[in-house]
């Protein structure tokens, strides 16, 4: 299939797209990188009138070292410069991983930062992981600015809380401790499109062995990423160990809600839940602990 007829724009700059989203209204949608929205107007699974082009609006795309560390992000920068940034390994490693994860070269070369946060996928995996890291958003519109917590753009299942008016700008990512450990592990069904679920986990422990912090949340279980703050809380004090982990992603599994009868049903990824995050657990308390080990150095 092929998408319905629709009027095209491409701004020269930011002001003049949120312009045109201004006039225009819920008759219009922006296009980024476009890996997501063009095969949904393929599919017509969407069908705007019109297009508003945002790669001629160049200061969008940017990644920037903020000036109490972490990252700050144009909505434009590309997920393959996220994927293989020194800038950005040096900021924050597990958004570097996280960027590596999706899909392939051809593809992240293409699709952006913004365009992928405000696509709302389930399953998606730099969502979850910027979810768990507490990243905030600059959302724009003609003439105003407003800042947010990017958990907070998630609607639903490929549905973000902008109004039609809005652009997703700008990403911060805090920095990730030195000493601290992280872990991504997914479920997916061959190797196209996102995984059905992922699992983030960010680790720190003390001397002892004993978990001081802990962040952990997955995508594809319920229709927007899940920040697992109770498991978070009953994790804190407790020693690093196997037998831990495993309590806590069975009680972690059993909020896996979302499921279909093609892909994976709730059963399914529940078991998904409990076997990725016990694995992303033990991954992440290695890293912490060699972490550890070196900054003692």
């Amino acid at each position: 299939m092929k998408p319905r007829a629709f009027d095209y724009y491409a701004p020269a700059s930011l002001d003049e797209a949120l312009a045109l989203l201004a006039r225009y209204g819920a008759r219009a949608r922006p296009l980024a990188g476009g890996q997501s929205l063009v095969q949904l107007m393929n599919m017509r699974e969407v069908s705007p009138e019109i297009i508003v082009d945002l790669n001629r609006a160049p200061e969008l795309a940017y990644v920037r070292t903020a000036a109490g560390g972490g990252l700050v992000v144009g909505a434009m920068a590309r997920l393959q410069h996220l994927a293989t940034s020194a800038a950005v390994r040096g900021g924050n490693a597990a958004v570097t991983q996280a960027a590596n994860q999706v899909a392939f070269p051809a593809v992240r070369s293409r699709g952006t930062l913004g365009g992928n946060v405000a696509h709302a996928e389930p399953g998606a995996q730099l969502p979850l992981v910027l979810s768990v890291l507490d990243a905030q958003v600059t959302v724009a519109r003609q003439g105003a600015r407003r800042n947010m917590l990017l958990a907070a753009v998630f609607g639903g299942a490929r549905v973000n809380t902008l109004a039609p008016e809005e652009l997703l700008v700008e990403v911060w990512i805090p920095p990730l401790a030195l000493a601290a450990g992280y872990a991504i592990c997914e479920f997916r069904r061959g190797h196209s499109g996102p995984p059905l679920v992922t699992v983030a986990t960010i680790l720190e422990l003390d001397d002892a062995g004993a978990i001081v912090t802990a962040r952990m949340g997955v995508s594809g279980a319920s229709d927007v990423p899940l920040r697992l703050r109770e498991e978070e809380s009953l994790l804190v004090g407790q020693t690093a160990s196997e037998a831990t982990f495993a309590s806590i992603a069975e009680h972690a599994a059993a909020r896996a809600q979302r499921g279909d009868p093609v892909l994976a049903g709730v059963d399914l990824r529940r078991r998904a839940v409990r076997a990725l995050l016990l694995r992303a657990l033990t991954d992440s308390a290695a890293r912490a602990t060699q972490a550890e080990r070196q900054e003692g150095l």
